[in-house]
């Protein structure tokens, strides 16, 4: 039992699997770059951490029923769950586009539709059915929230992806299907972010209450682009996709645009937070809300450059994907030592008996 006693699986944060994201989406934009042995590598460690994690989430739902069931009425936390959906998917993508094993990829999809109707739509009733709801709601809502989106348009990428493995009849059928899901994550960026930001604008906010998980309101929007891109290039032999690619570009141009637009200010929000603030960096599960972003900043610069002849911005795109690797580096150096610190001190009495 010291295993789960120092990492603290009733402790465990729903939205662990950020962890799945992060490290599946360098995986992918090393794979596109033409870095094919760091994308291997990747996605080796990743099918471990997957496995590790839906690992203790079911240790955790069975023996630690009522911190699970705390979880899932918190709106603090219960939106971390689409990380699983989210981690879920980018893992299936890594395998069908990196060792092009569709099969495993049409599995993972298939957990992922299914968790998202049964997580999507239990923590909407959930949210909408409290009697009682706290005055202090806004201060509960985090970049966090936008994993609703970056779920379904992970969705949405996977669908197209898988696609070109079946026949026509099929494919049109998925294609049609990844349109809706990008559309409706579309839908819930725009509702969400909405919030978020009046969140942050009318409501007062420390900078403690800053978490790395705001680096989400970039990411959604990075994903939601590189999901419509995706369309646009593997779905334009449909009719329905023909028609509406104009449309489509621009929302895709928009939405890359609304990504770039975030980074300086998320920028700034770090400088003040932890320089003018001097509150110290401390590794937290929400510092691989941050990582995902940043990878997939760097892969809706790979989707743009092709979709709009834009080749300029493959520079930006490398030079995101080094930053999105450093970050993943110091984040895994945090977990790892905070890992090995607790298992230390969970030794120690037993080093002095």
């Amino acid at each position: 039992m010291n295993l789960f006693r120092f990492i603290r699986v009733e402790k465990l944060a729903p939205s662990y699997f950020s962890l799945v994201m992060a490290t599946g989406i360098d995986s992918i934009t090393s794979y596109l770059l033409g870095f094919s042995t760091a994308a291997d590598i990747f996605l080796a460690i990743n099918i471990i951490f997957y496995l590790v994690l839906v690992f203790f989430y079911v240790w955790r739902a069975i023996y630690f029923t009522s911190e699970t069931k705390s979880d899932i009425l918190n709106q603090k936390k219960n939106f971390g769950y689409f990380s699983f959906i989210a981690g879920t998917v980018v893992l299936g993508t890594q395998l069908e586009l990196v060792w092009n094993d569709v099969i495993i990829g049409v599995v993972l999809w298939i957990v992922a539709v299914v968790s998202l109707i049964v997580i999507g739509y239990g923590i909407s009733f959930i949210t909408i059915k409290r009697v009682q709801k706290p005055a202090s709601l806004f201060s509960r809502i985090t970049g966090a929230w936008l994993l609703a989106t970056v779920a379904t348009q992970s969705v949405s990428i996977l669908c197209i992806v898988i696609s070109h493995k079946f026949f026509m009849h099929e494919t049109s059928i998925l294609i049609f299907l990844s349109l809706l899901t990008w559309l409706l994550g579309g839908a819930f960026y725009i509702w969400i972010i909405s919030i978020i930001g009046y969140r942050l604008v009318f409501i007062s906010i420390s900078p403690l209450d800053l978490s790395p998980t705001y680096w989400v309101n970039m990411g959604a929007a990075a994903i939601s682009a590189v999901a419509g891109s995706t369309l646009v290039q593997d779905g334009n032999h449909t009719s329905i996709i023909v028609v509406l690619i104009p449309f489509i570009k621009a929302i895709i141009l928009l939405d890359w645009t609304v990504a770039t637009w975030w980074i300086p200010l998320l920028g700034l929000l770090g400088v003040w937070k932890h320089l003018v603030h001097k509150i110290p960096i401390r590794y937290e599960v929400g510092y691989w809300a941050m990582v995902f972003p940043i990878g997939m900043y760097s892969l809706s610069c790979v989707k743009i450059a092709e979709v709009f002849h834009i080749f300029f911005l493959g520079l930006a795109a490398y030079n995101f994907y080094s930053i999105s690797l450093l970050c993943w580096v110091f984040t895994a150096y945090g977990m790892c030592k905070t890992v090995c610190v607790r298992l230390l001190a969970d030794l120690r009495p037993r080093n002095h008996s």
